[in-house]
């Protein structure tokens, strides 16, 4: 894959991130702009979904990553401890603060408690998408990484069964079982399932992470040029967000079967981002540290906050301070975590 499509899919990776990071601010500290329009919490855009986003990303780059030699569980093990060990830490962190604001001050951060079984699932990463869900979670937005390694589960067992099958078809048997997915996810949306693995939460998933593989299978195997592909793309945008527009509706099936799927298509095959971040990679693997802190983050400030009895206006400054600041976390914790990385390769 050329670097361009990294290097783009980094940077709307990083700029939804900032956008979660603002929905969840105004959610949590109940802010809100007197123009409701923009407001990133309750406004017209359903910020929230840009997780969807997030699902697709993760599902083209599970496919541009797949290195179908290896074993079944050391393909699987060797994706999810690159993001296991970072998400525990943070509910651990975030479970630390919420103890000490039970012990300072009594009951949970926002009047929020959580069940033991809540607790235990948090910290094995099994709190959303699995048999049971337990919500809410120590540190809730990790509920997408639950989600994320139960689909890693189901992608690379679909890949290392067909591929067993030596057929000229296998790669068609792969797009049907990939549609039927997605098909099960915009069904158990539209249906509000709530079952074993078939929970809202997985449903979300499932929509979005396997047209995410399959938009990597026509980056792979084009058959018409990269130019009518983008053209396409365009065209599919366009039409999502008139669509939007006339019918003053932030739909998500719009959202997730049309426009991100046209921003992702446009990403790959548009023109690199020009940016001083980029060419140094610092911007890698920044975005997913931005969404494990920004909610533990939140809890540490309004724990100082009635700790200390301080004067605190929440606005839209003291908001994009706070995201500062949690970039600010992002960047020094990537690049320890990227250390660490290094250290334990030179030491195998």
């Amino acid at each position: 894959m050329k670097q361009q499509c990294l290097t783009n899919i980094d940077m709307i990776k990083f700029f939804a991130s900032i956008c979660i990071v603002f929905h969840h601010y105004q959610q949590l500290f109940n802010y809100s702009f007197s123009v409701k329009a923009m407001n990133f919490y309750g406004g017209f855009i359903q910020y929230g979904y840009f997780v969807e986003l997030f699902f697709i990303i993760s599902g083209f780059l599970a496919a541009y990553t797949l290195k179908i030699e290896q074993k079944f569980v050391s393909l699987y093990v060797s994706k999810i401890k690159k993001i296991w060990i970072p998400a525990v830490f943070s509910v651990l962190v975030s479970f630390i603060i919420i103890k000490i604001y039970q012990v300072k001050l009594g009951g949970g951060i926002w009047n929020i408690n959580h069940s033991i079984p809540s607790i235990i699932t948090s910290f094995l990463l099994v709190n959303q998408g699995w048999i049971i869900e337990y919500t809410p979670a120590i540190n809730n937005p990790i509920w997408y990484i639950c989600v994320l390694i139960w689909l890693y589960l189901i992608y690379y067992a679909i890949e290392k069964l067909i591929s067993k099958i030596r057929s000229d078809r296998s790669r068609y048997y792969k797009i049907i079982l990939y549609i039927l997915f997605t098909l099960l996810g915009v069904l158990g949306w539209h249906f509000r399932f709530d079952a074993p693995f078939v929970h809202l939460s997985d449903c979300r998933g499932y929509a979005s992470f396997f047209i995410g593989v399959m938009l990597f299978d026509l980056y792979k195997n084009q058959v018409i040029s990269s130019k009518a592909i983008k053209i396409y793309a365009e065209i599919f945008f366009v039409i999502g967000i008139l669509v939007i527009l006339i019918t003053r509706n932030f739909n998500w099936y719009i959202w997730t079967l049309i426009i991100c799927p046209s921003i992702v298509v446009f990403l790959v095959f548009a023109p690199m981002v020009q940016s001083s971040l980029i060419s140094e990679k610092n911007i890698r693997g920044i975005s997913f540290q931005i969404y494990l802190w920004h909610v533990p983050v939140f809890y540490g400030l309004q724990l100082l906050i009635e700790i200390f009895n301080i004067e605190f206006k929440h606005g839209f400054i003291s908001m994009i301070v706070t995201c500062i600041f949690v970039i600010f976390l992002a960047v020094i914790l990537n690049k320890f975590w990227v250390l660490c990385k290094t250290a334990h390769t030179a030491g195998e």
